[in-house]
């Protein structure tokens, strides 16, 4: 199957793993992480946003590479669906890709990922939505500026319930 794979170009806070970029989570989170725990990111709202479907077979370098690898999920880049997502709070808008089987919806992980205050938002390049596999059930990690969720997620998560 052709796809086209496409090498986006994100901001350097998603990439640059500089001293200042670190020392930047105190200011981002001066209390600490207990902003990002299940009850206060459900008590915030979520920013309007505006969501627009890529057109199948084209999927970010990234994606196809996570997905293509039997090591991590057991998707395919057949089942990726792509979509850019613009939130009301920030012009440059999130990619989040989403295996047509994954257990968490798009308006689920659109309205969590919405949560997020804006400032630990922008460190996220892209969303991976899968389903759960064995051993993986509520399971989410921060990879390479990368969210991936596995299931639906769990009050663990960076994406919390």
């Amino acid at each position: 199957m052709p796809y086209i794979v496409c090498l986006l170009v994100t901001s350097a806070s998603a990439q640059d793993a500089s001293v200042s970029q670190l020392n930047a989570h105190a200011a981002i989170f001066p209390n600490g992480l207990t902003l990002l725990n299940p009850d206060t990111m459900n008590a915030l709202p979520s920013a309007s946003r505006t969501v627009a479907q890529w057109p199948w077979g084209t999927v970010p370098q990234a994606c196809h590479s996570v997905a293509s690898d039997s090591s991590v999920t057991d998707s395919t880049p057949d089942d990726l669906d792509v979509f850019s997502v613009r939130y009301s709070d920030c012009a440059i808008p999130w990619t989040v890709f989403r295996c047509a089987d994954a257990d968490a919806t798009l308006k689920t992980v659109v309205d969590r990922l919405g949560r997020i205050p804006v400032l630990a938002r922008e460190r996220i390049r892209y969303v991976h939505v899968h389903k759960k596999i064995s051993g993986t059930s509520g399971l989410s990690f921060y990879w390479d500026g990368d969210i991936v969720l596995f299931g639906e997620g769990n009050k663990y998560g960076f994406i919390p319930t």
